[in-house]
């Protein structure tokens, strides 16, 4: 939600609800699912009312109206891809028997669930002509340098984890037909194999290509090693350095109960810094989302209450009167 928004999800009989914390306007919707995709670095949460689906911005009141039954959203890369069904077509017209009485239409199959890759901004425009079941993205290796000895520092924030990362190739899979793209989406070659794994599509497509792939982002890259000296400031007996591989660490958020009954959210920064962001008094429940960024209450009679948190720092958008009845305590 919007940082002056607060959303407050109902029972299943009742409407899902955001508040605008500055002026009290209240909106109802049918469903809201936060959090489901970034467009240009916006997150934006999905919202069904009457009938209608639409992407509606989490920083702002921008509302992008889908043409079609979009869900389960996924940021690939620069780009989007989306699941949905296609639209029925058209029913035929109206056939008769032989005395002229109209015949029941046929009952036609739902269409299959299929996907797409979208444009990462508002037009959500579709960038391949057919759709697919499945795919798997594919990135070059670099080669291997080789050590120099000296110490490597990197540096990786909580941001850089979040971003996904450009892909340099990826195939399309729709049964046994498979189209291999590269990365700005020009079709490079399709090809038939039946029944074909991951390591095999890998292996053509290293054929195709004539380069050394992973897909994988994690199985191409590692970290460069810290190479630290002994504690005493010695050499090793071989007079190398120890090297201790060290992978980046990446920062997460975590829930933990006290020993006052109390249930704490924080964020972990550094492998010895922790960040506390609230406190929840004790006999209320507290679930973490760390997908959607969501947090959910679950009082002991009222009805539960969702609401959204910064992916990068944690901070919470509630005004103090919510944050007295939902018993937190912002430290």
């Amino acid at each position: 939600m919007a940082k002056n928004q607060i959303y407050l999800t109902g029972l299943e009989a009742k409407p899902s609800v955001i508040v605008d914390a500055k002026t009290g306007d209240k909106q109802f919707f049918k469903y809201v699912f936060s959090n489901q995709v970034k467009i240009k670095d916006v997150p934006y949460s999905l919202v069904f009312n009457n009938g209608k689906r639409f992407l509606l911005s989490e920083e702002s009141i921008k509302i992008i109206n889908l043409d079609e039954e979009y869900w389960n959203f996924k940021n690939i890369g620069n780009y989007i891809i989306a699941e949905y069904y296609p639209k029925r077509p058209s029913s035929k017209s109206t056939s008769y028997d032989k005395k002229g009485n109209p015949l029941p239409p046929k009952i036609e199959e739902m269409p299959k669930k299929t996907s797409t890759i979208l444009a990462n901004n508002e037009s959500l425009k579709r960038l391949v002509k057919n759709s697919f079941d499945s795919f798997i993205t594919m990135y070059k290796k670099p080669e291997q340098k080789k050590e120099d000895g000296l110490v490597h520092v990197q540096l990786i924030n909580l941001e850089d984890f979040n971003k996904p990362t450009p892909f340099d190739f990826i195939v399309l899979t729709k049964g046994n037909t498979h189209n291999l793209y590269d990365g700005k989406l020009v079709l490079i070659k399709t090809f038939v194999l039946a029944k074909a794994t991951e390591e095999q599509l890998l292996d053509d497509c290293i054929k195709i290509v004539k380069q050394n792939l992973a897909s994988s982002f994690n199985d191409n890259y590692s970290a460069p090693p810290m190479v630290m000296g002994s504690p005493t400031g010695v050499s090793t007996r071989s007079g190398e350095p120890s090297r201790i591989e060290k992978k980046p660490f990446k920062p997460f958020f975590y829930t933990e109960k006290l020993g006052n009954g109390k249930t704490l959210f924080a964020l972990q920064e550094t492998e010895e810094i922790s960040k506390q962001i609230l406190e929840l008094e004790a006999g209320v429940r507290l679930y973490l989302n760390d997908k959607e960024h969501t947090l959910t209450i679950i009082p002991k009679e009222e009805e539960n209450s969702r609401f959204s948190f910064d992916p990068k720092t944690g901070v919470i958008y509630l005004p103090k009167a919510y944050l007295i009845t939902l018993g937190l305590t912002i430290i």
